[in-house]
């Protein structure tokens, strides 16, 4: 999604990030916080913005999906999505919400 609608750059200064962040939180090496805030420091304030929109949309994803897992494996249902007219909530519904939401608002 990132690579479609912000291009091939941006997915990959997120990329680095995204992974300097796990490799900080596996190690607790500030050498990859470090990294990560240098790679943001390069930003200008529009891609910045860019960067965050595209986290942004990663957690959302992300709590989507923890909520299925959470229905799915609990039966504890939190809310229902309804996707153009039909109430649902297993995860490909979810998924193809959430990714026409994305793309009409062009994240």
């Amino acid at each position: 999604m990132i690579k479609k609608q912000a291009g091939e750059k941006y997915f990959n200064i997120v990329e680095d990030i995204r992974l300097n962040s796990k490799k900080y939180r596996a190690s607790n090496n500030p050498k990859y916080l470090e990294e990560a805030f240098s790679e943001l420091s390069k930003l200008n304030s529009k891609e910045i913005l860019i960067v965050a929109k595209a986290f942004t949309l990663f957690f959302y994803l992300a709590n989507i999906s923890e909520q299925v897992f959470r229905e799915a494996f609990t039966g504890i249902k939190k809310e229902k999505i309804v996707q153009r007219g039909n109430t649902g909530t297993n995860f490909r519904q979810y998924l193809q919400h959430t990714l026409l939401k994305v793309q009409d608002s062009r994240l």
